[in-house]
């Protein structure tokens, strides 16, 4: 592994496994957020509206010949946005979704957790909101 991290502008991407996070900032509990995303197949027509139904299948770039092409996809698909949030605790990326898995992570904190969430209605829908409850943790 060649790459420690990469830039672009303000924002810091390292390298975990096979994917990069973005470094969201702190010290004492360091937070990433992972992109991801879901492609959704338009569904078919029925009597009863659209019906859809299908399996999972993620896809982060084609790789070939050491190149990465563009993936266009049909216009019947749809490209829903997603992230996964993690803590490096103990050398370990740890993920988390909502407020009470965040407490499980850092438990000596459960209490400020809870009372930054609630002060501020943190939307864990939200990265920028998430990465300031991070933040005042610190």
């Amino acid at each position: 592994q060649d790459v420690d991290t990469v830039t672009f502008g303000t924002r810091v991407f390292v390298p975990v496994d096979r994917a990069f996070y973005e470094f969201m900032g702190g010290s004492v509990a360091p937070f990433f957020i992972q992109y991801t995303a879901t492609i959704k197949e338009q569904g078919a027509q029925t009597g009863y509206g659209t019906t859809n139904t299908s399996a999972t299948t993620s896809f982060s770039s084609l790789l070939s010949t050491g190149g990465a092409y563009e993936l266009k996809l049909p216009d019947e698909f749809t490209v829903i946005p997603g992230r996964n949030y993690f803590i490096r605790k103990d050398g370990q990326f740890q993920k988390f979704t909502n407020e009470s898995q965040l407490a499980k992570i850092l438990p000596e904190k459960k209490d400020r957790i809870k009372s930054i969430s609630s002060a501020n209605h943190t939307s864990f829908s939200k990265p920028g909101e998430v990465a300031a409850l991070v933040q005042q943790l610190q």
